[in-house]
């Protein structure tokens, strides 16, 4: 887990324990000034939750280092990759998996193709077949950052 998802971690349970608390209905009005405390306390509730709302997108846009708002997945209807390299891909097709799957895929622009290099070897020949994915694919993401031992 990167730094940024540390934060957003972080928030969310500021923002739940916020809400959980319900400190506004935690003590009904008994007068006129304990009625605008608990009008404070529900605006700093649903302040505090709408601030983690909005900033949600911004943070996740920065996750992947890819601006997008949906943990760095971008629709091929939208984009496709400019540099050619390896790409962690959706593929949907509902007749050969009953679910979407993610797999890693090496793309080409030049010929705008999602590909999967199988390799194999047959009577000692290494042979190397390409399948294409293109069709399958319905969103893309650079891969993470390898890992650091830090």
């Amino acid at each position: 887990m990167n730094v940024l998802e540390k934060i957003l971690e972080e928030m969310k349970k500021i923002k739940d324990g916020n809400r959980k608390e319900k400190l506004y209905g935690k003590y009904p009005p008994q007068n006129k000034r304990q009625e605008t405390l608990n009008a404070y306390s529900q605006g700093y509730e649903d302040g505090t939750d709408n601030f983690y709302n909005a900033i949600i997108p911004i943070i996740r846009s920065h996750i992947n280092g890819v601006p997008d708002m949906d943990n760095g997945w971008i629709p091929v209807s939208e984009k496709l990759p400019e540099e050619k390299g390896w790409y962690q891909c959706t593929c949907s097709d509902k007749e050969i998996w009953n679910d979407d799957i993610v797999i890693d895929l090496y793309y080409y622009p030049e010929i705008k193709e999602f590909v999967d290099n199988i390799r194999y070897e047959t009577n000692g020949l290494k042979n190397i077949e390409k399948y294409f994915w293109t069709k399958y694919v319905t969103a893309w993401c650079p891969l993470p950052e390898p890992y650091k031992e830090v």
